[in-house]
């Protein structure tokens, strides 16, 4: 699921006429008429369009907690993601993380900042964190003094260049 930016959608190439906002303000009623599967994977977007909707609103409603009961209950294992923006953004990824077992901050190579970081695993709960994602991060693993250079030689540099 993402939220009112459209990038899924976009990225994935998905024209969006009624997506998950549309759901959850009542406009659509049936999730599964929302729902992209891509070809060859075993993955499912639900996907919004890039429009400005009060996204926090939606998500604090009782359609949205309705949603979330529903994911839960689906049979096997199964991951949900839920592409949100920025904690400090809006009220998005707080309203959700009431909801949800666990998430994965994305943290942007020279933008993110520590403090950003570490305000926002205070907001969200350090517990709930199952990991980091390093995005954009151009400068290499094989350089200078990372840690790569076990022995003589540095075995590994040629792997990550």
């Amino acid at each position: 699921m993402s939220g009112s930016r459209g990038s899924v959608a976009e990225r994935f190439d998905i024209p969006v006429e009624i997506g998950t906002a549309e759901y959850l303000d009542g406009t659509a009623d049936n999730l599964a008429d929302l729902s992209w599967g891509i070809e060859g994977q075993r993955l499912t977007i639900y996907p919004t369009a890039a429009r400005r909707v009060r996204s926090s609103e939606l998500l604090a409603s009782a359609r949205f907690s309705g949603l979330v009961d529903a994911m839960r209950a689906m049979p096997g294992p199964v991951v949900h993601l839920c592409d949100l923006p920025p904690v400090f953004a809006n009220d998005d990824s707080m309203i959700v993380s009431e909801h949800i077992d666990g998430y994965i901050m994305v943290v942007e190579d020279g933008v993110t900042t520590a403090k950003q970081v570490r305000d926002s695993l205070r907001l969200l709960g350090p517990d709930k964190c199952f990991g980091t994602v390093l995005n954009r991060y151009v400068k290499g693993f094989a350089g200078g003094d990372y840690g790569f250079g076990y022995g003589k030689g540095k075995a590994y540099a040629d792997y990550y260049n």
